[in-house]
């Protein structure tokens, strides 16, 4: 196992100078430039991937710069300056990495983000006072009248995969502003709501999709500006969905109170206007080539592109119906709770103060788990197979401790701080998994597949009251569920494992790093450095 050893660490050296050549992109002549001097030495010296051997004497050599597991090749037999000349005809169309820049402008994405979620959910939680309004005011009956929030949530998480596409197409920033516009106009066209139907249409699908299309693109552009501290700045980010739970309701509360609920929709758009602005922000991350054409020089965007295939991996759907499953526990557990605490001997206010225990430790478990999650070295796989198995065991603690209250504040204060770091864990984890090209498409389909959960888990709860007479039974279904999910990620972890030894077994040092690197369990930092 020496050797195989030693050829890591050397690989790894070898990844270590690809970046610092890959960074020193520069633009030259009339072809493509790429500057081969690392830093810190000057620019007539000649060097090779930044190692500091000069080895630029020939007219033509290839430069092998590794984009995606794709070669880029190039000549030079023109004229050479500070680096290295590509011919325009012999480059390949295929963009170098961008540089994740972990903190500068990645903060303001964070705060665009933050406030692209906080009215997101906001629009989604104001409609439980609307309700009332609306119930009384068009005089349709309730079942009509839920509808309209049944459709905007499901308009919301059929555009999670289409709005995750179209980023990749487009670009997040252009999505962002368009699902804000769509939402901007469905606001306004429900305050001038003739009847529910009207509305259907208006809050439900338009301003639906705009929620849908304008959240999951956000929140993946500030995965996509973090490395090192990418929990915590989604924590941050999702920090404002956290916060939206505690103020949307008492502000529309407020502004139906002045303002009639007409008056409120409008209150919204403009809410919604804002989030166009803020979609502005979302500067992408891009690889740009310059290429001299004539006396004019053009920029070429080269943004990244998804593998649609994906789809066709069983990790993927695996992942999928862990996410599923695990939101069934976490929302059975929510909506059958107040009804719970009541047959319990509870009064309501207590059962109130319950759910309002879960909304207070969402937000700084948000925070703070993101902090913790990007300083331990444990794999965010191990982590979230931990967080699911915790999950679960509440759920079947609860009903065994119902004649105390004080007992089940504890339990539901854990249960605000699991979903909180579990939520926050997400990106982390879909970037082990799979890699952070794919984590927009990723977390569109995610997004799809938490709504069907938690559509799921009401009438789960509700079958199970019926035919047994007790939540005991549900809370029981629901953390047997939690268990049999913990085994999802954990399979996905040891599939990988086992990768590991058998790559190692065959001497296939760079697969290994690969492997190790994706599952989060990279060497120690020493092995990384450049002498």
């Amino acid at each position: 196992m020496g050797d195989i050893e030693e050829t890591m660490l050397s690989k790894r050296q070898t990844n270590a100078n690809d970046r610092l050549f890959e960074e020193s992109i520069g633009h030259k002549g009339d072809g493509v430039a790429i500057n081969a001097t690392p830093t810190g030495q000057p620019a007539s010296q000649d060097t090779e991937f930044g190692t500091g051997s000069p080895e630029m004497d020939s007219n033509k050599r290839n430069i092998r710069n590794h984009v995606n597991g794709k070669v880029v090749k190039c000549d030079t037999d023109t004229e050479q300056a500070d680096g290295v000349l590509l011919g325009p005809s012999e480059a390949e169309s295929v963009p170098p990495r961008p540089r994740i820049p972990d903190g500068g402008y990645g903060w303001i994405v964070t705060a665009a983000g933050c406030y692209i979620a906080l009215i997101a959910i906001g629009t989604i939680m104001c409609y439980g006072v609307m309700y009332v309004e609306l119930l009384d005011y068009f005089q349709e009956g309730r079942t009509k009248t839920s509808v309209i929030g049944s459709m905007t949530m499901l308009a919301c998480a059929f555009a999670g995969p289409l709005s995750g596409t179209l980023a990749v197409r487009f670009g997040h920033r252009p999505v962002v502003m368009v699902g804000s516009i769509l939402a901007t106009v469905g606001m306004a066209m429900s305050a001038f709501a003739v009847n529910i139907y009207h509305l259907y249409f208006s809050f439900g699908i338009l301003t639906g999709l705009g929620v849908g299309m304008s959240l999951i693109p956000a929140l993946a552009m500030v995965a996509l500006y973090f490395d090192k501290r990418l929990s915590l700045a989604v924590g941050i980010a999702l920090s404002g969905g956290g916060l939206s739970y505690i103020v949307f309701p008492m502000v529309s509360a407020a502004c139906i109170r002045f303002y009639t609920w007409r008056g409120t929709m409008f209150i919204l758009a403009a809410f919604w206007a804002q989030g166009c602005m803020c979609g502005a922000l979302l500067r992408p991350l891009e690889s740009r080539t310059t290429i001299k054409d004539g006396a004019r020089k053009k920029q070429v965007p080269r943004p990244f592109m998804c593998d649609i295939g994906l789809l066709r991996t069983w990790q993927f759907w695996f992942y999928l119906l862990e996410e599923y499953l695990w939101h069934i526990d976490f929302m059975n557990f929510v909506v059958i709770l107040p009804d719970f605490v009541v047959l319990s001997g509870h009064t309501k206010e207590k059962a109130a103060i319950l759910l309002t225990i879960i909304g207070v430790f969402v937000i700084p478990s948000r925070l703070l788990g993101g902090l913790f999650l990007d300083r331990v070295s444990v794999s965010p796989i191990l982590l979230l197979v931990f967080g699911i198995v915790t999950l679960g065991t509440t759920s079947l603690t609860l009903p065994f401790i119902k004649a105390s209250f004080i007992g089940m504040a504890v339990v539901c204060s854990f249960r605000g701080i699991l979903h909180g770091v579990l939520v926050v864990l997400l990106p982390k984890g879909l970037v082990v998994l799979f890699s952070r090209d794919k984590l927009t498409v990723m977390i569109g389909y995610v997004t799809l597949f938490t709504m069907f959960g938690q559509l799921t888990a009401p009438p789960l709860g509700g079958f199970i009251f019926d035919h047994t007479g007790d939540y005991l039974y549900a809370y029981i279904t629901c953390a047997v569920i939690s268990y049999v999910t913990a085994l999802i990620p954990l399979a996905l972890y040891l599939d990988n494992k086992k990768k590991i030894k058998r790559l190692l077994a065959e001497g296939d040092a760079e697969e290994v790093v690969e492997l190790e690197s994706k599952m989060g369990e990279d060497a120690p930092a020493d092995d990384h450095k450049i002498d």
